[in-house]
């Protein structure tokens, strides 16, 4: 089962368009040194582009192009960030209690209905750690068992309102984007590959 839906629609015309004139073995050079630069996590505009020349009408460079710059997150790094998102948010001090003295009794229950919201923002805020916590666990194992599709979905459901997991949670689809691209575009190369090899026989 594919780790995004995605990918069904990259395979949706599995004979994509191998340019014949390439020659057999440019093709899978190709599409391997794109594999190897866009698995490092960094740029592959080079190597997408040589693709592109080879495959200029494959449905998976449309999906790939908007990573080629800046490069995906590779799975090891995804791992690793994973534990920050569950890591306790910086506790600041208490609010300090009011001075002792003369105090105009408005301002005092005023300043009160302040620290008790306070204390309730800090519940809800625990609460949600807790839950992200719950499922950064899940998480991991998910991308241990490489889903990382499913990964992102236990983070994104648990992590509403998180700047950290929206983050991680686009990197991760980012990677799983571009690793169904990556897919799909090979088993066109090669079935491309065949073809050829069958018509030249």
């Amino acid at each position: 089962m594919p780790d995004d839906p995605r990918v069904q629609l990259l395979e949706a015309s599995p004979n994509a368009s191998v340019a014949p004139a390439a020659g057999s073995g440019a093709v899978p050079r190709a599409v391997i040194a794109l594999e190897a630069a866009a698995a490092s996590g960094s740029s592959f505009n080079g190597e997408l582009d040589t693709v592109a020349r080879l495959m200029p009408q494959d449905p998976a460079l449309a999906a790939l192009r908007p990573h080629a710059t800046t490069g995906v997150a590779t799975r090891d790094a995804l791992a690793g960030d994973l534990a920050a998102l569950a890591a306790p948010a910086a506790e600041g001090g208490e609010p300090a209690a009011p001075t002792a003295g003369k105090q105009d009794t408005g301002v005092l229950s005023s300043f009160m209905d302040k620290v008790n919201n306070l204390v309730e923002i800090r519940k809800v805020d625990t609460a949600d750690r807790a839950a992200l916590g719950k499922a950064v666990e899940a998480a991991r194992s998910l991308v241990a068992k490489g889903e990382l599709g499913r990964a992102a979905d236990e983070i994104e459901a648990a992590g509403k309102g998180s700047d950290e997991a929206a983050k991680w949670v686009a990197r991760a689809r980012a990677r799983v984007e571009t690793d169904a691209a990556l897919a799909a575009l090979t088993r066109r190369a090669l079935q491309g590959v065949a073809a050829q090899g069958n018509g030249s026989g």
